[in-house]
């Protein structure tokens, strides 16, 4: 099965499902952020507005890589795991692009290094086995 089968077989509603999940997890993770880091990194935004994109920005990342989250098997979970980080950073940079100036984009690489680099991995790993399990759950139901 190609990329291109891939993705054109996954239904729209599925699609949907999932960026909602990815959108879940991304806000859940900016939450994550805020509570670990009091503001250390986001001080130039509100909390509510941090949150806001970083659900806005993960639920485009969950459209583009949604088709790839949810699949049978170990090589499903592994082409999960590397869509869901790949969803992290490309939702990070979408929430980025949305909410800072071009000048300030290095405060997303670093939100992303200190995401990665404490205890949050394994939040984020976590939040990543949920989404799987309920991307499964959902795959099942629209497929």
């Amino acid at each position: 099965m190609t990329q291109r089968t891939l993705r054109q077989n996954t239904p729209w509603k599925l699609r949907g499902a999932v960026a909602a999940l990815v959108a879940l997890a991304g806000g859940l993770t900016a939450l994550g952020s805020l509570i670990a880091f009091d503001r250390l990194i986001t001080s130039h935004l509100s909390p509510e507005a941090f949150v806001m994109l970083a659900c806005l920005g993960a639920s485009g990342a969950g459209l583009i890589f949604g088709p790839y989250i949810g699949r049978a098997g170990w090589r499903g979970g592994a082409l999960s795991v590397l869509a869901f980080f790949a969803a992290t950073v490309l939702g990070a940079y979408f929430a980025g692009a949305l909410g800072l100036r071009a000048h300030r984009m290095d405060l997303v690489a670093t939100w992303l290094v200190f995401n990665f680099a404490t205890p949050l991995g394994f939040m984020w790993l976590m939040l990543w086995s949920l989404l799987h399990w309920g991307s499964r759950a959902l795959r099942r139901r629209f497929i």
